[in-house]
């Protein structure tokens, strides 16, 4: 789910390369309350056409069959 958030903020979605993310506590963490954060990056186009990584942090919160970003921070 972070994976879309993160790509619906790029200047270049289609270009978006996500590693093979395996689930591990390196990766991923449950935070209680239905509420899980992914420390992960994306490979992506910048404006000017260069291939730049965008680590990022995301918060997300699972509501029945939905998810709502809670926070997404980019490093």
């Amino acid at each position: 789910m972070c994976r879309g958030f993160v790509e619906g903020r790029l200047v270049s979605p289609g270009s978006a390369d996500h590693p093979f993310l395996v689930t591990s506590k390196d990766t991923t963490q449950y935070l209680g309350n239905n509420q899980h954060k992914v420390r992960s990056y994306v490979d992506s186009r910048n404006r000017f056409g260069a291939t730049i990584r965008t680590n990022y942090d995301c918060v997300i919160e699972r509501s029945g069959e939905d998810w709502r970003l809670i926070s997404l921070e980019t490093r």
